[in-house]
């Protein structure tokens, strides 16, 4: 009977997927699990950009709302 393999669902299944085909393919083709590696850094790479993008848009809304509670306590 053939087993059914099902994809990842999330971002970090799928990291810990390539990571476990990365890691049986080091001893017998290492270029292909430098390409799993790779991979797996560009995923995470993603997520930090995306992550820094979040961050800077939440300090430019704090700043934001700072400035308006500022300047409504002057009045």
């Amino acid at each position: 009977m053939d087993k059914i393999v099902k994809f990842p669902h999330t971002k970090s299944a799928l990291i810990d997927t390539l990571a476990r085909k990365a890691g049986r393919f080091e001893e017998d083709d290492p270029k292909i699990a430098m390409h799993f590696y790779k991979q797996i850094a560009l995923l995470m790479a993603h997520d930090i950009i995306a992550m820094n993008e979040k961050m800077t848009t939440l300090r430019s809304l704090n700043h934001l709302m700072y400035m308006k509670a500022k300047s409504s306590n002057r009045s």
